[in-house]
């Protein structure tokens, strides 16, 4: 008589090369267009640019960024004068308050337009001993009406964004 009696072990066998088959299967797919399939929170290894930091660092030197109608003694939009609406007679004052960045640090501002992504507008400034805070301008009348995104960037490092409009 032929026994077709399974034991617990050949049970664990078949789903264990099942398991693995199904985990090959996956190896090499791309992730879907647009999907992130890994963070980093340093560097890539092998990136030697002269301006290259790493993102922790330079997010540590930006400690605030404001939009608004103008600003103080001390090149900061304060609190009376925010808004992230603008009309075309408005100058457009964006202040970055910087803190530990080296003297000659670049910050750069870049201006994209909300719906295309393009860049339209952009500055830089250098970090020196005299100001805790930097202060890009532009005027309202420069752009269309829309939709923006402000970006601060420290050497090759995105570090805040903003959003505002102008109408």
């Amino acid at each position: 008589m032929t026994s077709n009696k399974t034991t617990g072990s050949s049970v664990y066998a078949a789903l264990l090369a099942a398991g693995l088959g199904l985990a090959v299967a996956g190896c090499g797919q791309s992730p879907e267009p647009g999907a992130t399939d890994q963070t980093f929170r340093s560097e890539i290894p092998g990136t030697h640019a002269s301006n290259d930091l790493n993102p922790v660092t330079a997010q540590r030197w930006i400690d605030q960024v404001r939009l608004g109608r103008g600003v103080d003694h001390q090149g900061q939009v304060p609190d009376a004068m925010r808004t992230d609406t603008f009309t075309h007679d408005d100058e457009i004052n964006v202040s970055v308050k910087v803190s530990d960045a080296p003297v000659g640090t670049h910050v750069a501002l870049e201006i994209h337009n909300g719906d295309s992504g393009e860049i339209v507008w952009t500055d830089e400034r250098s970090v020196d001993t005299d100001h805790s805070h930097l202060t890009f301008r532009f005027s309202a009348d420069d752009l269309e009406s829309g939709s923006y995104e402000a970006r601060v960037i420290v050497g090759d490092e995105r570090v805040a964004r903003s959003l505002f409009a102008i109408g």
